[in-house]
């Protein structure tokens, strides 16, 4: 069974939970960065093969995987993964496919609306769904390779970890624009604050190039008249050479 399908249409009172639930998820581009799946296999895969075909893979960042048999002893590879950047479903199986699809079997991948649930789920046989049946079947074995993004929770307070990912993504330069496109759901819920925090980020920014403009203007007025002080100084020199000079010529004459 997948836990947190995207396939099914949803109705108007279904996209609203998925905006507050999916703060990574862009409902438009149908981006996103965590996905789970499961690949129908004839028989048991080792442990270490499994190690090896992941490392073919490219952009994952975290991915948790088992080997696991139905209730009915249908043997099949369930997994969760998330990767370094946004993508979509399609895009993850083609790259599952192109590295090899014998061994992966065209896999049947989803973005996973509840990422918690989903790790929960994998290689746990003792786990059971919200109307008590339990998931049963086999676990042969179960890895974690990587580093999981943080998954906010309302107890921890909602949506932390990927606001501060956002607010590195701001200093370190992104624009309004891709932080739309990375991150359409928390925008709705948190765009104001974070459009306030850009302004403020670039109001910071003119303030202290106008600060360094300020202090090389000083530095060039201070210039300016330290060689002002000087000339002056040079030309009552030559001034009193002159009137000595003409005292001379003076002199001379009589």
């Amino acid at each position: 069974m997948i836990v947190g399908n995207t396939t099914r249409k949803k109705s108007a009172s279904t996209i609203i939970p998925l905006l507050i639930y999916m703060p990574d998820f862009n409902l438009f581009t149908k981006k996103g960065y965590k996905f789970i799946g499961t690949s129908h296999q004839d028989s048991e895969i080792s442990e270490e093969e499994v190690r090896e075909k992941i490392q073919n893979l490219s952009g994952l960042r975290y991915v948790k995987i088992a080997m696991e048999y139905s209730e009915e002893s249908k043997a099949h590879l369930q997994f969760y993964l998330e990767t370094n950047s946004p993508t979509n479903a399609s895009a993850l199986k083609k790259q599952f496919d192109k590295t090899n699809k014998t061994f992966w079997h065209s896999p049947h991948i989803e973005y996973a609306i509840s990422p918690e649930k989903a790790i929960s789920y994998i290689g746990n046989k003792d786990f059971e769904h919200k109307d008590g049946k339990g998931k049963g079947g086999k676990v042969s074995w179960c890895i974690e390779l990587g580093k999981a993004r943080g998954r906010p929770g309302k107890q921890k307070g909602l949506w932390k970890a990927e606001l501060l990912e956002i607010k590195k993504e701001i200093e370190e330069g992104a624009s309004i624009d891709s932080l739309w496109q990375n991150h359409f759901c928390i925008m709705i819920q948190c765009g104001k604050g974070i459009r306030d925090f850009l302004r403020d980020i670039e109001a910071s920014k003119q303030q202290k190039e106008y600060d360094e403009k300020q202090v090389l203007v000083k530095e060039r007025l201070l210039m300016l008249e330290e060689n002002n002080d000087t000339l002056c100084m040079k030309i009552l020199e030559l001034q009193e050479l002159l009137k000595a000079k003409q005292a001379e010529s003076i002199e001379v004459v009589f």
